[in-house]
């Protein structure tokens, strides 16, 4: 019985050091509460893009960048990748692969975060820190879920509005195109092109 307590509590102790470097990596201090929320949200990718499914791929591998980097033994079974991907783990690794294969740049590497903050203002939801979230209860927290949900069942606009890459000249509907896709031609229009 002992023993089952412990592995409790380890599960605890390396769910919420994830959480935290999460939080610290992406500059999130003052946005737990909606970071809680992504994160106790599953990621979906719809079935008519199924390639979308490498998304989730990326965020399970999210926990070994993690592991990689902690200096404690991290427990196997947490960093069991068949575990569901969560919408924030979806986030983080997509911005990681922004920064590793579309905007990198030498002299400014590590800009994870700064593709983290512009997809999460691109979306709306850059607006719920936690005074916000505090303040409105459980409205906020309502808004919150549903523009996650929107992004996840591809309810936004033609042209990616109310998304993560809206585009000012879309060439296909942006809700039929896979999201890496999407990424690129917002980044081509936006600071390649």
């Amino acid at each position: 019985m002992i023993s089952e307590w412990t592995d409790c509590w380890q599960i605890e102790d390396f769910s919420n050091a994830y959480r935290n470097w999460i939080i610290q990596e992406m500059h999130g201090e003052r946005y737990a509460i909606l970071f809680d929320i992504m994160h106790d949200t599953k990621f979906k990718w719809s079935r008519k893009v199924p390639r979308d499914s490498d998304r989730e791929t990326d965020g399970r591998y999210l926990r070994l960048r993690f592991a990689s980097g902690s200096k404690s033994d991290i427990w196997e079974s947490w960093l069991d990748v068949s575990w569901p991907c969560s919408f924030l783990e979806f986030l983080v690794a997509m911005a990681y692969t922004i920064d590793d294969k579309i905007m990198y740049d030498p002299e400014r590497p590590d800009q994870a975060s700064r593709w983290f903050w512009e997809m999460l203002s691109n979306a709306g939801l850059d607006r719920y820190d936690d005074d916000r979230m505090l303040r409105e209860g459980i409205l906020g927290w309502g808004y919150a879920t549903e523009i996650i949900d929107k992004i996840m069942c591809r309810r936004y606009e033609y042209n990616g509005n109310g998304g993560l890459f809206p585009l000012k000249f879309p060439e296909m509907d942006q809700r039929n195109v896979e999201i890496w896709y999407q990424a690129n031609a917002y980044f081509i229009e936006n600071y390649i092109g």
